[in-house]
Order: C-alpha cells, then structure tokens, then sequence
C-alpha cells in the first residue's frame, strides 16, 4: 500500500491506495533435475564410455514464476456507485470489468447484456472520491517458465568443457496490456487491438566454456 499522492489539489492529505507494482499473490518453484541417463545413473550403466560422455550426465532446471497482476488503474471520469462492484467473476480481453455506468443525463452507457450500472459519471468541477486503482481488478498475467539444460564434459589433462541451453519464457507465453479505462473512447474495459504481448517472446541463448 502506499499514500503519497493526492485525488484533489485541495485534499488535507494523500490517498491510501494500492502501490501500482502490487503483486498480492507471486509462486515461484524451481528445482534441478540430473537426467537418469549415464554409466553412474539408473539407465545406461553399461554404456561405453564414449557414449556416456554425449547421453550421461545431462542436467535440467527450472524456474516457474506464477502471479498476480498489478492493480488496474480506475476511469478517471468515473465514480463508483455505493455497494456496487466493476469485478466480473469471468473477464475476457473484450469485457475485462463491469463498464456499465449512468450519464450526467440519467442515461446507460456502455452496458453489456446482463450488466447492471455500477459507475455514475461525476459532474464537471466536483471533487474527486475514486481512488487511482483498483483494489480487486488486476491487469492480465499468466505463469512464466524459464529452463537450462546443461552438461560437463571431462577432457583429458583435467580440462572440462561445460554446455548450457537456456530458455526464457519458455512455453513463448504472450500477456496482454492492461484494458482501456478511458470512458470517453471506444475500447473502454477492453484490451485493445491489435492485442500484442508486452512479455518477452520466447528467448534461447547457447553457453559454451572451457576450463584449462
């Protein structure tokens, strides 16, 4: 949490509200593996030496990284009607939080079907009450894996050469933007199109070294 800005010039004091890289819930597992393959391993313990220097030996480990999204800001021209909530138990790049709202008129806007209002449109030169972001709407996230397969090779005089294959993001994962949450534009709850990852792509890096 944090408390260091204001919603009105004139406030006494700062709002208390979440931080924006808020990250309410984050589980990593990691781990190694040494593959069963090899002369000292459980398969292949009658394998030439030869061929256990190419299939013995291999190692693989992990890092999986699963949490929550940051806190989505909240529409600025918006104000929330008491006792209602935007959260919608299945959200969709297309429908990411309740829109539904009424006008300075009295009028629905942006309702999808089965949406009930759960914003009001704050008048011109009244004082804002919202904070900045929400508490219980997150922008997309989804679990990442990174993963290293690596192997020792033992030369003679006591050199060695060690292989490492790293990947991150391994499973080439794509996580969207956060949804629009201007009022006045056409996406609004929406992520909008043309919907690109603002994750990493799929990343494969090669390591070689020579100990002499």
């Amino acid at each position: 949490m944090e408390q260091n800005e204001f919603l009105n010039a004139q406030d006494s004091k700062p709002v208390k509200e979440p931080t924006d890289y808020d990250r309410t819930h984050i589980w990593q597992f990691s781990g190694v593996y040494d593959l069963p393959f090899g002369r000292a391993r459980r398969y292949g313990r009658d394998m030439s030496a030869a061929t256990d220097r190419l299939i013995g030996g291999w190692q693989v480990s992990w890092n999986v990284n699963w949490q929550s999204g940051r806190p989505l800001g909240t529409p600025g021209a918006l104000e929330p009607i008491p006792g209602t909530s935007a959260k919608i138990s299945n959200p969709t790049p297309d429908h990411w939080f309740n829109t539904c709202y009424v006008d300075t008129s009295g009028n629905l806007k942006d309702c999808q079907p089965g949406d009930s209002p759960v914003w009001r449109q704050r008048p011109q030169f009244t004082l804002r009450t919202t904070p900045h972001r929400f508490d219980d709407i997150r922008v997309p996230w989804r679990p990442t894996l990174d993963a290293t397969l690596s192997k020792r090779f033992a030369l003679p005089h006591g050199m060695r050469f060690d292989f490492r294959a790293e990947a991150f993001n391994l499973t080439n994962t794509a996580i969207f933007a956060a949804p629009n949450t201007n009022a006045n534009e056409a996406d609004f709850g929406k992520i909008p199109d043309p919907k690109e990852s603002i994750y990493f792509p799929r990343n494969i890096q090669l390591g070689f070294k020579l100990f002499f």
